[in-house]
């Protein structure tokens, strides 16, 4: 139903129709719903998170449970450390699906984070990667997944850390 085109022009002791009132409020209602944030940190074991594998492991784990379907933006940030010889990758996944894969069985992902060992273990450089999702209503597993790039070589991240903003109903 469209709002009486007045709405936004009102002034104190003007009348509201109810049915304009019952628009405005269940439209709060939908936003309400529609955004928000979440902030997901490891557990307070994996503040310092290091892999040497080459394939992908969850820095964070986290389930999250969804009133209602909805479209997710999910950042992981981190700050990472390699040795000079390793390099470090870092994507995000939702219910075991890396999120943005460049193509199906891939390790790359379209808005991944990448390392390479130019810091000598001695410097932590901020990553951050972005990714966008919808996900239904229920209990979902979102993951923050890092791996080494160089067979044997080491790889550390540190306070790492998901936010999920919910952009809109899915």
């Amino acid at each position: 139903m469209a709002l009486d085109e007045n709405i936004g022009n009102k002034h104190a002791g003007d009348p509201i129709r109810s049915a304009d009132w019952n628009t405005l409020a269940a439209e709060t209602r939908r936003l309400g719903m529609a955004l928000g944030v979440q902030v997901l940190h490891g557990t307070e074991d994996t503040w310092n998170f290091s892999t040497d594998k080459q394939t992908y492991e969850p820095a964070i784990e986290r389930q999250v449970t969804f009133d209602s379907d909805a479209s997710i933006l999910v950042v992981g940030h981190c700050s990472a450390v390699t040795n000079p010889d390793s390099g470090l990758q870092m994507v995000l996944s939702v219910d075991g699906e890396q999120l943005h894969q460049v193509n199906k069985n891939s390790a790359l992902s379209w808005g991944m984070a990448t390392h390479w060992g130019k810091t000598r273990g001695e410097v932590s450089t901020p990553l951050v990667t972005i990714g966008m999702h919808s996900v239904k209503a229920g209990a979902h597993t979102l993951q923050l997944l890092a791996r080494s790039t160089t067979p044997g070589q080491s790889v550390g991240v540190t306070g790492a850390t998901l936010f999920i903003l919910r952009v809109g109903a899915g």
